[in-house]
């Protein structure tokens, strides 16, 4: 790297560094963000989460009221298109939204038992410790994904990001 692009790329880190500390310290209203839709564009995103927490179940089958704490571990990725149709002069955008892709694991432990459950395009499989105990083919009923991957519906949303409405 020559000695220009190395002073470039350190000015614009500096640069980068400098906007971010005054977004983050700064005092005020809050930052409003656009989106500027334009018509006949797709967008292709693919969101991937990870986190872990405790579920908190009630149950009273035996009797008595029992409040039972599970620790969970997720993690998975969804993968979404969005087709702009059209927008008005307002800058409120028709827009056709496809779940083109879903998996996920999700882990927890129920009194000494280690559970996990695998969701994707072919079911939900749940295993305990690695065998499997229970499975839910893609096109069953009982699928927690039926009717969504692969399905488009419509949105509208403003330049803002506030969805107006969806079908």
């Amino acid at each position: 790297m020559n000695r220009r692009a190395a002073i470039a790329a350190g000015a614009v880190v500096l640069i980068a560094g400098a906007l971010a500390a005054v977004l983050l310290l700064r005092r005020g209203p809050p930052l409003l963000l656009r989106y500027r839709w334009r018509p006949a564009t797709r967008l292709d995103y693919r969101l991937a989460l990870r986190g872990a927490g405790k579920a908190a179940l009630s149950s009273a089958s035996s009797g008595k009221p029992e409040r039972l704490e599970l620790p969970v571990e997720m993690e998975g990725t969804v993968a979404y298109s969005l087709e702009v149709k059209e927008v008005s002069p307002e800058g409120v955008a028709d827009l056709v939204l496809t779940v083109t892709g879903a998996e996920a694991t999700v882990r927890n432990e129920v009194r000494g038992r280690k559970l996990r459950m695998e969701l994707g395009r072919e079911g939900l499989k749940t295993f305990e410790a690695d065998r499997l105990i229970k499975e839910v083919p893609a096109g069953s009923d009982d699928y927690p994904l039926k009717g969504t991957l692969g399905t488009p519906f419509r949105l509208r949303i403003d330049g803002r990001g506030k969805v107006l409405s969806s079908d």
